[in-house]
This record gives structure tokens, C-alpha cells and sequence, in this order.
């Protein structure tokens, strides 16, 4: 008897932990989804390393981002397993991104907006309507060749475009022109009295809401 309650205290000491491991894993599974920033912490030093998490597999073993400060980014992907061990180390965390340079379009006077909007749109929608494959260089690269078939544009015009679209979190409107991705980041901000975010006309855009580890990768195409 002596021999079997501390055996009995150790099992249950286990199933405690394992318990504990399955909430963690839990918690980080309600964190993470689709147009997520995350900022991680690179070793000791004050530098950050900003993404969005534009995908994330239905199994949740890899994910697809974009880097947010990086006019060259293109999506990567990463293990979902170091998302999980960031999350639970502290080396990185949910930040608000705000983008408050997409235009607010809210009368008929911006219809010339709304068909430069519409023609980049029309570039690269059967590329970014292809998930997970069009984060795929490969497959990426065929489609965008197929674009420049289609329409009269210079193959880094439509990289622009596809760019712009996943780092301003997947929006038609981040194809707006005068838009850009200088969008800031950190602590809660105060709204103004002017509306931010997607306008009222077009809330048929659907936002995505569900991505991978750290790793500076820039491909070349």
C-alpha cells in the first residue's frame, strides 16, 4: 500500500499536466486565425519582426504569412508548432494593425476609385481566390503569367497588387489607389470621430478570420 499511493500520486500528477499541455494548446488554437498581426520578439534585442497570418491549414501544421514591413514580401510558410511555442514563451503576441490610409469610399464621386479598384481586382483575383496554391512561388508564378496574357500590365505591377492585397488583410479596397501599407501598431487606439475601416458599401467583401514561425525568407520572382 505505501509503494502504491505514491504511484497513484504520480499518474495523477501526469493526467494533471497533460490536462494543462491541451488548454495551452487550446488557448492558442482561440488566438490564432486568418489576417492576424502577430509581432515576435527577436532574441534579446529591441527588434520586431511584424506579420500577417494570411492561412492556416485545416489540420494546423503549417501556415502561410506575409511580413508587414517589407515592400518585398511575398508569403512564407511556417510550422503552426512555432506560433504555438511563441505564444506560450512570450515571443510573440497579437498587435493591432491599423490602416488608416484606405481611402473611405462613400459616394458616387469616387467612381473613378472604385474602377482602378475594380481592374487590379480583375489581375489578380483567380490568383489570390486559389488558396493555399497561390502562396505557392510555383503556382504563383503560372498564374501571373497567364494574368500578363490576359491584360496589358508589367508582371511587377500585378506582384504590387497581389502584395497590397495580403498585407492590407486580404480587402478588395487595399487595391484602392493612394493606398499604402504604412499602418501603425502596438497599443489600443482612440477612434476618431471619422469612421475607420471597410465602408458601408462594400460589406459584401468578406474578410477571411483564421497561419507559422519566424523565419526571413524573400523570394525572389
Amino acid at each position: 500500500m505505501k509503494e502504491l499511493f505514491p504511484r497513484m500520486l504520480q499518474k495523477k500528477m501526469k493526467l494533471m499536466n497533460s490536462l494543462k499541455d491541451l488548454r495551452k494548446a487550446d488557448e492558442v488554437m482561440q488566438t490564432l486565425y486568418e489576417n492576424i498581426v502577430v509581432e515576435w520578439k527577436l532574441s534579446d534585442s529591441e527588434d520586431r519582426y511584424i506579420e500577417r497570418v494570411l492561412w492556416i491549414s485545416p489540420s494546423n501544421d503549417v501556415i502561410y504569412s506575409i511580413a508587414m514591413d517589407d515592400d518585398k514580401a511575398f508569403p512564407i510558410m511556417k510550422p503552426y508548432y512555432e506560433y504555438k511555442d511563441g505564444f506560450e514563451s512570450n515571443l510573440c503576441k497579437q498587435v493591432e494593425w491599423i490602416n488608416e490610409n484606405i481611402p473611405l469610399i462613400d459616394s458616387e464621386d469616387d467612381s473613378e476609385h472604385l474602377t482602378i479598384r475594380d481592374k487590379s481586382w480583375d489581375a489578380i483575383k483567380d490568383i489570390v481566390l486559389d488558396e493555399p496554391r497561390c502562396f505557392e512561388k510555383g503556382f504563383r508564378g503560372s498564374r501571373v503569367r497567364e494574368a500578363l496574357e490576359r491584360i496589358e500590365i508589367h508582371k511587377s505591377t500585378i506582384y504590387r497588387y497581389l502584395r497590397r492585397y495580403w498585407q492590407g488583410g486580404k480587402l478588395k479596397n487595399a487595391l484602392l489607389p493612394h493606398f499604402n501599407n504604412c499602418g501603425s501598431y502596438g497599443n489600443d487606439r482612440i477612434p476618431k470621430d471619422t469612421k475607420r475601416g471597410r465602408p458601408r458599401k462594400f460589406e459584401d467583401d468578406i474578410i477571411s478570420v483564421s497561419p507559422i514561425g519566424i523565419e526571413f525568407i524573400r523570394y525572389r520572382e
